[in-house]
């Protein structure tokens, strides 16, 4: 049963550091990507960028909306008291949206 298991996994590719995954109505793959503040979506055996902002501070949770449009998070995780001595006990999060389907890369708005 073990074997089966394995045999069963089957390595995809090789990607950023991510803190989410979402798998679209469109059946594309986004994933986060905390090192460049950005969403990219796996296209062809790799991973590209669909929106990049520095306001996107550790892209995290991602939602599809009814009509297509991505909702993610920025969690802001590296600006909390694990990583900043001096931080608060709690920090503001916030929330984003973006058309995916947008090219070339969509724009990113607070929501």
């Amino acid at each position: 049963m073990a074997a089966d298991i394995k045999a069963a996994v089957k390595t995809v590719g090789t990607t950023n550091v991510a803190d989410g995954l979402w798998m679209s109505k469109a059946g594309i793959l986004y994933i986060t990507s905390p090192e460049d503040n950005s969403v990219k979506r796996w296209v062809n055996e790799r991973a590209e960028i669909v929106v990049t902002d520095k306001r996107l501070r550790w892209p995290d949770t991602m939602s599809e909306g009814p009509d297509g449009t991505l909702y993610v998070t920025a969690s802001h995780i590296q600006d909390t008291y694990w990583f900043k001595q001096r931080a608060p006990s709690s920090i503001s999060t916030a929330l984003f949206k973006f058309a995916a389907h947008q090219s070339p890369a969509p724009h990113l708005s607070w929501r």
